[in-house]
């Protein structure tokens, strides 16, 4: 029994720390005192990103190869990105922001457990004729953090302290 009596155990051992490497560039302009623009595009890579990988080792007591989720040093991660935001103050009350992002994050794990939760689950014909364990991706796919073309905006009134102060609102 031991690593066989459940499949889905996760066993801890040492690992390395990871290596990112991120680097940003960022411009701002400022137009007539109350406009502003800012430009940044930033990456960032991440190797031996920690993860979960199925990894077999001989059973001490039987001789045969057992299988087990065990932590590695195994995920790779690139992200790039630029985000673009306008400032605007209208008046001594009337401020506008808009933002706009774009994220293209790719990589062979979004976290340490995407192997086993989602990848090591399947089945492929050569895991089924040899009894291996599905194997990680090799190849960089999308992952959770990419964020394709987000918008967003606030538009905020600050009123002073004596506003409206003895008014028929008082």
């Amino acid at each position: 029994q031991g690593g066989n009596a459940n499949t889905n155990t996760t066993y801890g051992r040492d690992v390395e720390v990871p290596r990112t490497i991120l680097f940003e560039a960022g411009y701002r302009q400022v137009f007539g005192g109350n406009t502003v623009v800012d430009i940044s595009a930033y990456s960032k890579t991440t190797r031996n990103a920690i993860t979960y990988r199925k990894i077999g080792f001989e059973d001490p007591n039987e001789g045969n190869l057992i299988y087990i989720n065990s932590l590695t040093n195994s995920d790779y991660s690139l992200a790039r990105g630029v985000d673009v935001r306008f400032d605007r103050r209208f008046s001594e009350i009337a401020d506008l922001a808009l933002n706009y992002s774009f994220v293209d994050a790719r990589g062979t794990g979004s976290d340490p457990t995407t192997y086993t939760g989602l990848i090591l689950r399947r089945n492929t014909n050569l895991s089924i004729l040899t009894g291996n364990p599905v194997e990680p991706p090799e190849l960089l796919l999308t992952l959770d953090q990419s964020r394709a073309h987000n918008v967003a905006g606030t538009f905020s009134l600050l009123f002073p302290t004596d506003y409206m102060e003895g008014g028929v609102g008082n």
